[in-house]
């Protein structure tokens, strides 16, 4: 998904001032990133206390702990995979974008 910066005026009601649309629009975008930042940083946490536990765990648990770690990572790719990025963010990546000839 891409989230373009300019907030589109189409989605504002005629009777919100346009500064203060785009005011709420710029915060429900940061509250959002903060967020997610900090769901990702609690399961990087998770994830990194799991695998300091593991030579320390019977068998039959490090099984377990080992699925759970997996599923976590999963979970934080799921979390990057769907992640609104804004276009400052796609620039930074080394993805060609252009369309193939």
């Amino acid at each position: 998904r891409i989230e373009l910066t300019d907030d589109d005026d189409a989605n504002c009601h005629s009777n919100i001032h346009l500064d203060l649309w785009h005011r709420i629009v710029r915060e429900k975008r940061e509250r959002r990133k903060a967020y997610e930042r900090v769901i990702f940083c609690q399961q990087k946490q998770r994830i990194q206390n799991l695998t300091a536990l593991l030579p320390n765990v019977k068998p039959t648990d490090k099984f377990h702990i080992q699925q759970e770690i997996q599923h976590l990572e999963r979970s934080m790719a799921r979390l990057e995979r769907y992640r609104k990025k804004t276009w400052d963010e796609l620039g930074s990546e080394s993805k060609d974008f252009r369309i193939p000839q």
